[in-house]
């Protein structure tokens, strides 16, 4: 026989912590985490983004400026911690830039020195393309 008052209360406790763990600070999913700074970013759930895995979806620099471009891995556990998806950035043409595994809240900057525009892909996750445009 279930003992209903126990299962009761113990669904209360649960519910009374839930809100508690959601918002626990120092980790990504934290109010006070401030991404570093990046010109595109991987979105959560980017596996199943497809196209729309990276924002922007197509980053523009100018040589005049910058001839890095840099990308944030914001693919995270909701709930914090060490979760999150890995991601592997690569160019198409295979010689531009490789990432290598890109964990969760990870950095990685490509250094791009000839105008032209660079379409890229997730080498574990095909689905995902994006294209970096570097005008002179």
């Amino acid at each position: 026989m279930v003992n209903r008052s126990s299962s009761y209360r113990a669904a209360i406790a649960l519910s009374a912590l839930l809100p508690a763990l959601a918002s626990c600070s120092g980790s990504p999913s934290g109010n006070d985490f401030v991404a570093p700074p990046h010109d595109v970013e991987i979105v959560f759930d980017a596996r199943q983004q497809g196209p729309n895995a990276f924002s922007p979806p197509s980053a523009v620099i100018s040589l005049t400026s910058q001839n890095t471009v840099t990308w944030y891995n914001a693919d995270f556990s909701l709930y914090g911690g060490a979760g999150g998806t890995t991601h592997h950035l690569k160019s198409d043409d295979g010689t531009t830039f490789d990432s290598g595994l890109l964990a969760p809240n990870g950095v990685f900057e490509a250094t791009i020195t000839a105008p032209g525009t660079y379409a890229y892909h997730c080498e574990i996750h095909p689905g995902m393309t994006g294209t970096v445009t570097v005008n002179p």
